[in-house]
């Protein structure tokens, strides 16, 4: 790779991982939604058992507004989706805990673009050198500078490279949640990936619960990325 592309992935990799980070009828089948970012047309793929929310609709509407004043500046939200079921239960005042985002991430206010030299596997292994360096508590301290206007708080931060393959980077994260008297420990795992040269993360959430769910979400993940991949 030339020295001057290195250098630019070097730079952009620990801003990809840290800004990425940032974040919170029934389906049988993986679906796909065509979204377009500042022009260029990306189909992203919502997960079998979870349905899309609309921006223009509730409750999806109070949702996209809360992530686009959490991620202004920082990321793009491209798309938020949760598991149907729990979706139909929201509307008369149930929660989401099993849901998930597409963010793409900002650089001087529009979304980041890799050097056309640089591909797909070298900009997943720059950006995964740099999670071990990860500083948690600064982490923590960000999305709580956001969290907090909206009446949330997360604490007890941790962060963690679970693998990558040919389609993705895969973080995990687990962290309590409070929003008044309220706290939930929850799990998540993020892929990141570049789709046309631009950086994207899927992110996708659970609330703690047993078995192994750093485990299924990493396997729900992989099956995500490779679709994405394909799909573009």
């Amino acid at each position: 790779m030339p020295n001057q592309a290195q250098n630019s992935l070097s730079q952009a990799a620990k801003y990809f991982a840290s800004a990425l980070l940032l974040c919170c009828g029934l389906a049988q089948a993986q679906t796909f939604e065509a979204v377009s970012i500042e022009g260029t047309p990306v189909k992203l793929v919502i997960p079998a058992g979870y349905c899309k929310l609309t921006r223009d609709a509730a409750p999806g509407q109070s949702f996209y507004a809360t992530q686009d004043r959490m991620q202004q500046g920082t990321n793009l939200v491209l798309l938020i989706y949760a598991d149907c079921n729990e979706l139909a239960k929201v509307k008369t005042g149930g929660g989401l805990p099993h849901y998930g985002m597409y963010l793409a991430p900002l650089a001087g206010g529009h979304a980041s673009k890799l050097p056309l030299t640089v591909s797909r596997a070298q900009a997943i292994d720059e950006v995964g050198k740099t999670v071990p360096a990860l500083d948690e508590k600064a982490l923590q301290n960000q999305s709580n500078a956001r969290a907090n206007a909206e009446g949330l708080k997360l604490d007890k931060m941790t962060t963690g490279l679970l693998g990558k393959d040919a389609n993705a980077l895969y973080i995990g994260i687990a962290a309590n949640a409070s929003a008044g008297a309220k706290s939930q420990r929850f799990h998540a795992v993020t892929l990141i990936t570049f789709i046309k040269g631009l950086g994207i993360s899927g992110n996708l959430y659970s609330p703690v619960e047993p078995g192994a769910p750093f485990d299924k979400l990493w396997a729900a993940q992989k099956l995500q990325a490779a679709a994405l991949v394909k799909a573009n």
